[in-house]
């Protein structure tokens, strides 16, 4: 938006006046749809740019470098990428500013604008930040003698700030590896979109979760759905259906019990009852199971059945949930 402001001072317009003053303004509307051109065209490369980076549509490294250079982004570095995802996908209310309900797209403006103002004033790298579908997502060319612990206290740090200025807003952010070439920003995307699957559905206590650390799951994606299905139902079925007919919950007392090195006390302390309750508990569990909860081998394939249980079931409780809406 601009304004085109005439002051009438002792003369009367006449006739050239008006059409000096018609021609400044459709110069100043030309002017203004050039602007709004490039950023169009601006926004527009790197979006596509965006789209090819992550896709891993083209496998040339010095054709993306190129076209990063003109997005302004330095691809000849390595970058750490972090996912930012809002736990609340639909509106937010900022009731600090008073501006009312916002949709996502409005907050994702806020968010990265203040994203940009943390990264300048906090740390000493190179980073770039864009918004991808509903997520924003933060590459930074972290550069330290301590990489791993420097990983993870910029993205704590980033969050916290986030957290403290938009009171409302909470995260889910998933963190791939650290890749040296861009073309492998890819995977650390898909790697990031794993880690806040886990996130969502894996009964995970924090909001920030590293892709390395998501454990023996970084091998079971890569598993069919439906046989992991078969043996989790192998190993747990019994059990399962002992809960649902006799409206206990000896699944979670198992997972819990197998989190907890298989500790009587430990178990009775997380969940809140006698160590007593918890030895019958683990007696019943066997005898249904048919199974010895002292052996390493039943134990292992046990939590990796509970693990994959869990994830499922709560995803599906999810979905469920999402078609009852």
């Amino acid at each position: 938006m601009a304004y085109l402001v005439i002051v009438e001072k002792k003369e009367i317009f006449r006739e050239q006046d008006f059409i000096t003053i018609i021609q400044a303004a459709n110069a100043l509307a030309l002017k203004l749809n050039f602007n709004r051109f490039v950023q169009t065209l601006a926004r527009k490369t790197c979006n596509e740019l965006i789209k090819e980076l992550l896709a891993g549509k083209t496998q040339d490294k010095e054709v993306m470098i190129k076209r990063g250079e003109l997005a302004g982004w330095d691809l000849t570095i390595p970058y750490q990428l972090y996912i930012f995802r809002f736990k609340d996908y639909y509106q937010f209310h900022d009731q600090e500013e008073g501006e009312g309900v916002y949709f996502l797209f409005d907050y994702q403006e806020k968010v990265i604008r203040y994203m940009h103002r943390i990264m300048k004033s906090r740390f000493p790298y190179r980073y770039i930040i864009f918004d991808y579908e509903d997520d924003i997502l933060l590459l930074v060319n972290i550069h330290s003698d301590n990489l791993e612990d420097e990983r993870r206290a910029v993205v704590r740090i980033v969050k916290e700030e986030l957290e403290r200025k938009f009171k409302k807003i909470k995260f889910y952010i998933g963190a791939g590896r650290y890749y040296h070439n861009c073309l492998e920003i890819r995977k650390s995307y898909r790697e990031c979109l794993k880690a806040l699957t886990v996130l969502r559905y894996g009964n995970i206590s924090d909001e920030i979760l590293f892709f390395e650390d998501i454990g023996i799951l970084q091998i079971l994606w890569e598993v069919d759905h439906n046989n992991l299905v078969k043996f989790t139902n192998e190993m747990l079925k019994g059990l399962i259906e002992y809960d649902r007919e006799s409206q206990t919950d000896l699944i979670n007392t198992l997972g819990v019990y197998l989190a907890s090195d298989c500790k009587i006390q430990k178990t009775a302390e997380k969940l809140h009852v006698h160590p007593n309750t918890i030895s019958y508990r683990i007696k019943r569990i066997n005898e249904i199971l048919g199974c010895d909860l002292k052996d390493f081998e039943t134990k292992l394939n046990l939590s990796i059945a509970y693990k994959i249980y869990k994830f499922i079931s709560n995803e599906e409780k999810d979905r469920s949930a999402e078609k009852g809406c």
